[in-house]
């Protein structure tokens, strides 16, 4: 969408049983995907995702995470030349359901860094991330360094309902997230118990 012409076009269309789950915009002239190329075994497909990165002339490359059954890379967010994401699923010995992962170069080795973490912001020196306690899926949110070693937390965990898509200003002074509104858990908590109304 352009905001200046009030027009859009389309970047890239996705092939037939291919599909794109998050972006992210910073690196420059190519977009950073969460993608699933079509199955190429006849399968359904579906079952996997990787991190790729879309160049001008909508080619593809590879930059973290292998196309395998249950094994899923997505939240991509880049700072500098490093790739952070979340990685999960059966493959890639993880420590928890999801962890906090980056790659300085695509097709490096993965750095897995935080265990029960998702959806990640990065900036400068900096790396948010949600938290969620593997017990009771409560989240809060957590403030690491350019390594994601941990500095602080931001938002102990149960002091707001829910956290979702933490993403950091273009000046990297404020990390914005965003938090259901009361009707809305209000709502969900009698509909179903223990549900995570996420944005």
């Amino acid at each position: 969408y352009d905001v200046a012409t009030d027009s859009t076009s389309t970047r890239f269309t996705l092939p037939s049983g291919g599909f794109a789950y998050d972006l992210d915009t910073a690196y420059p002239h190519a977009i950073t995907l969460a993608y699933t190329a079509p199955a190429s075994d006849g399968g359904a497909g579906f079952d996997r995702s990787r991190i790729v990165r879309l160049h001008e002339d909508d080619t593809l490359t590879d930059v973290a995470c292998s196309d395998e059954a249950g094994a899923w890379c997505f939240f991509p967010t880049v700072a500098g030349e490093r790739t952070w994401f979340v990685q999960s699923g059966e493959a890639g010995g993880l420590q928890a359901d999801s962890v906090l992962a980056y790659v300085d170069e695509p097709g490096d080795a993965i750095r897995q860094v935080v265990p029960w973490a998702t959806e990640p912001a990065a900036v400068g020196d900096h790396v948010a991330w949600v938290a969620v306690d593997p017990l009771s899926g409560v989240r809060g949110l957590e403030l690491g360094d350019a390594d994601g070693a941990w500095l602080r937390t931001l938002i102990p965990a149960g002091q707001l309902a829910d956290i979702s898509h933490p993403f950091f200003g273009a000046d990297g002074a404020w990390l914005y997230f965003v938090v259901p509104t009361p009707a809305v858990v209000g709502r969900l908590s009698w509909i179903v118990s223990g549900a995570q109304a996420h944005g």
